[in-house]
């Protein structure tokens, strides 16, 4: 399992093509994107629980490591958020955060906003 966050021509490349590219919804069978805001008070929880999955995993605790990425977007920090955030409420038509798109090889199954760590494990049917 991998916390990655997205670059900047990873976001232009979604706002412009209204979908995450190939190389990050494929770069594992699950794949995970979360759009949020820094002073969002739920995704200051969902940090949390994304470090102990993160702890876990390099101490092996976890029964079976998951085929997971998880890519984080911080959006109100960058540049372009104002363009991001019409993007994200517009094409994904999503008006809350955190916002968080599940992919399976490479296909939107499922969307949400706050999650817990055993819904978001669940949504992969990882638990």
């Amino acid at each position: 399992m991998k916390i990655k966050k997205l670059n900047d021509k990873q976001i232009y490349n979604a706002i412009n093509n209204k979908e995450f590219d190939d190389s990050i919804i494929r770069s594992k069978v699950n794949v995970a994107v979360i759009m949020s805001q820094s002073w969002c008070p739920q995704w200051r929880y969902t940090e949390m629980w994304l470090d102990e999955l993160d702890e876990l995993d390099e101490l092996d605790e976890l029964d079976e490591i998951p085929d997971l990425d998880i890519y984080v977007i911080i959006y109100d920090t960058k540049k372009y958020y104002e363009e991001f955030m019409a993007s994200k409420e517009n094409i994904f038509g999503n008006y809350e955060i955190p916002y968080i798109r599940y992919y399976k090889n490479g296909k939107i199954i499922k969307e949400s906003n706050y999650t817990s760590k055993e819904s978001f494990l669940r949504n992969f049917n990882l638990l």
